[in-house]
């Protein structure tokens, strides 16, 4: 990524100014400050399509988990308050962010070609950490 800046806030007065313009929504890296480079988790955000009901998606989020632990790695869900669910998982490797983006999108890719008739892989890069979006349609 040479040439590009990145902004961080530093302070909690910062934080707070940038709250009080309606200036942050939330979507942490998934790296740490010292190493923006390598991802140290991944995270698969499952969002229901138009008319899918909630137990839909639970569903989803465990077909992506069982999936997720085929590939040895150690899924737990994250409810975010939004739609849907995030099933996120701890990187025994640092992946660089785009291998991280990548091997997301090959699991939700995997889901979606088990079962078509439900599962859309729609990861839309360039995510700024690597999520894949994961909508489940009728």
């Amino acid at each position: 990524m040479s040439g590009s800046r990145r902004r961080a806030c530093r302070s909690l007065d910062g934080l707070l100014g940038l709250i009080a313009i309606g200036a942050v929504e939330l979507h942490p890296w998934n790296a740490t400050v010292d190493d923006f480079e390598h991802a140290d988790q991944l995270v698969i955000d499952l969002d229901p399509g138009e008319g899918v009901e909630w137990p839909a998606v639970i569903e989803a989020a465990l077909r992506m988990r069982n999936l997720m632990k085929a590939e040895g790695l150690k899924p737990w869900p994250k409810l975010t308050g939004g739609k849907g669910i995030h099933v996120m998982a701890p990187l025994q490797e640092h992946l660089t962010q785009d291998a991280a983006h990548r091997y997301a999108r090959t699991l939700v890719g995997a889901l979606a070609e088990r079962e078509p008739q439900h599962y859309i892989g729609t990861g839309k890069p360039p995510w700024p950490d690597p999520v894949a979006h994961q909508h489940i349609g009728e």
